[in-house]
């Protein structure tokens, strides 16, 4: 599939609610995500509980709306979707950026 990385964000963009973007702007923020330099963005927040979670799993998404496309509710969903919500604001932000420099 030549488009699988655009295909992946608009699939979990669609569970992105304002809570999503509310918790990632709290929790991470923007100066964080600017300062990336991992592409899957994995060095904005630590593991925690030894290795077994991160900040990502605790992402809040539209719950109804997963369960209704027949999918289930888990942390690889919430990780997805936090990191594209993420991907949406930096992108956002750099575009205000860009705009008024």
């Amino acid at each position: 599939m030549a488009d699988s990385k655009n295909l992946h964000a608009r699939f979990f963009e669609q569970f992105i609610t304002e809570e999503t973007v509310s918790f990632i702007e709290r929790n991470i923020g923007i100066e964080k995500l600017k300062a990336s330099k991992c592409p899957h963005l994995n060095d904005v927040c630590e593991w925690v509980s030894g290795g077994q979670t991160w900040l990502w799993d605790n992402t809040p998404i539209a719950t109804n709306l997963l369960k209704s496309h027949g999918e289930c509710d888990s942390r690889s969903v919430r990780t997805c979707v936090g990191k594209v919500a993420a991907r949406q604001l930096l992108a956002a932000h750099q575009l205000v950026e860009k705009t008024f420099s």
